[in-house]
């Protein structure tokens, strides 16, 4: 055999046990993606905003098995909290004088969303649901 021609059976060999690596390579990298994906928590973030003229005092946040304070809300202001539901949930926001309100958002544990909504001490003005759907 002469020499320019094993050279280039060398060439193809290692051409081809590069080839052949691509989709291991390509596998650990998803698993790796997964990996991730799983590891970094799903958040939920519900974010209040007063838009009434009248304070809300004791505002509590709540979702299945949980309740999230988040105290005073003077007119205008707005305040965020990470909630996690412990099952199929709506989310509350109650406050003093034993007032309660239905944000129109349904949530499940493991989600990643974000919750708003702008209310007054009478009613729910806009709420906005957006729920990321996607695995990674």
């Amino acid at each position: 055999m002469t020499k320019a021609v094993h050279t280039s059976l060398y060439r193809v060999k290692r051409l081809s046990r590069h080839v052949l690596r691509l989709p291991l390579y390509c596998i650990l990298a998803l698993l790796v993606v997964i990996f991730i994906d799983l590891a970094v928590p799903a958040r939920i973030t519900v974010t209040v905003t007063n838009r009434g003229s009248e304070p809300l005092r004791g505002a509590v946040v709540h979702v299945t098995g949980n309740a999230y304070p988040i105290g005073y809300l003077a007119p205008g202001e707005r305040k965020s909290v990470f909630v996690e539901p412990q099952g199929e949930s709506d989310v509350e926001l109650a406050f003093e004088p034993g007032r309660r309100l239905t944000i129109g958002c349904y949530l499940e544990p493991g989600y990643q969303a974000l919750v708003t909504a702008e209310v007054t001490a009478d009613r729910v003005l806009a709420d906005t649901c957006e729920i990321d759907f996607s695995l990674f």
